[in-house]
């Protein structure tokens, strides 16, 4: 079961078992989505945007008054876009488009773990990333999104990682991670640092694929310059139209950081939503993945998580159920599921090990007693006794 590792998905496991493994986890989600469902006041913001926008009066909010008091941008757009050709208000339309974006998040998630190359046991990896994503409160919270645009930023992101993991080879991946980007990027307001970590990522990674220092200027071009022109093409456009480069919700709320707030509020999110297991477990692949194969992927997860979880601090934190960390499940799910397996492959190879312990009277006995309380086996000939008892 742990022997060699093959680039290709697992055979073992026939396809449709796989599918039909995944149902409950499905169907756990599909439960804790309807009894969280809701519609929150907030949503109606953009929507009074969108009546106005139909209704020829503009983006605006009071007729006649300029001033941008959304930041959901590429949102307002879908929504008024769904109300213009289906006839489907928006408050009818925005939780079934969340929901949809979020079928779309785990096909992503699901085909991240079928295709990563070298990926040890395939299936049950798969099989945990889903569960650790369906399994989730919060994820659960955002599935109908409270007519808020939560779950679309989150599956660009994901769409964003996939690619930049899979098909940073491929031209056609770039231009699909910068659209993705772009996407983000106009969807919440924190895109853009999202997509600056993955530039630089995307950098240091391919460098190191071609084991040299010289980088790909095409390459990059295919990754930055259609993220740059559209966003570059919407702050040209706000401008034009509102007079500010900034949203006027930025003006309203950014007084000063509030590092004491943002920290309470991470601290209750890691005891709440397993962030305090996830993370590590994250640690536990990178390492893996990094020490076989080079996959820096769980380089680019944890460095997307950490640094805006520096953000998240510095704003204070948000007063929903931890909304801006909603894209935080899906990517840290298959880096975390890849941990689970590795630490249980660990202790498959090692059992004898526990069990020599377990049957000598316990660990405090065998360290008192040396290393010759236990059977050598090959994970013990790699340390000497010193190491073993440490």
């Amino acid at each position: 079961m742990w022997g060699r590792l093959s680039t290709a998905p697992a055979r073992h496991t026939p396809f449709v078992v796989f599918i039909v493994a995944l149902l409950p986890w499905l169907a756990l989600l599909g439960w804790l989505a309807s009894v969280s469902w809701f519609l929150t006041d907030d949503a109606f913001i953009s929507f009074r945007y969108i009546r106005n926008l139909l209704e020829g009066h503009g983006l605006v909010f009071n007729v006649g008054e300029r001033v941008e008091g959304y930041s959901n941008f590429l949102w307002v757009l879908e929504l008024a876009a769904v109300w213009g050709i289906l006839g489907i208000k928006p408050e009818h339309a925005a939780p079934w488009l969340s929901v949809i974006y979020t079928a779309a998040t785990i096909a992503a998630l699901l085909w991240w773990a079928w295709r990563t190359p070298s990926l040890r046991c395939r299936s049950l990896t798969a099989w945990l990333a889903l569960g650790l994503v369906c399994s989730s409160a919060t994820f659960a919270v955002w599935t109908s999104g409270g007519g808020l645009e939560t779950r679309q930023f989150t599956f660009f992101v994901v769409v964003a990682v996939v690619c930049l993991s899979l098909y940073r080879n491929n031209q056609w991946g770039l231009l699909t991670a910068s659209l993705s980007l772009a996407a983000a990027a106009l969807t919440r307001p924190e895109g853009p640092l999202i997509a600056v970590l993955c530039f630089g990522w995307f950098a240091i990674q391919r460098m190191i694929d071609a084991g040299r220092p010289r980088l790909d200027w095409r390459e990059l071009a295919f990754l930055i310059v259609p993220f740059a022109v559209l966003i570059e093409g919407h702050f040209l456009f706000r401008y034009a139209y509102y007079g500010e480069w900034l949203p006027n919700t930025y003006y309203a709320k950014h007084v000063r950081p509030w590092y004491e707030s943002g920290f309470r509020y991470l601290w209750a999110a890691a005891l709440e939503t397993g962030l305090y297991l996830l993370l590590p477990l994250a640690a536990v692949a990178l390492r893996e993945r990094w020490r076989q194969y080079r996959d820096g992927t769980c380089v680019l997860v944890l460095l997307i998580v950490v640094v805006h979880m520096a953000y998240v601090m510095r704003i204070g934190g948000d007063h929903f159920e931890y909304r801006p960390l909603d894209f935080y499940w899906p990517l840290l799910a298959l880096p975390a599921a890849i941990g689970i397996v590795h630490l249980g492959g660990w202790v498959a190879n090692n059992v004898q090990y526990i069990q020599t312990i377990v049957r000598e009277g316990g660990i405090f006995k065998s360290i008192t007693m040396g290393a010759a309380t236990v059977r050598p086996n090959p994970f013990l000939l790699r340390r000497n006794a010193g190491g073993i008892a440490a």
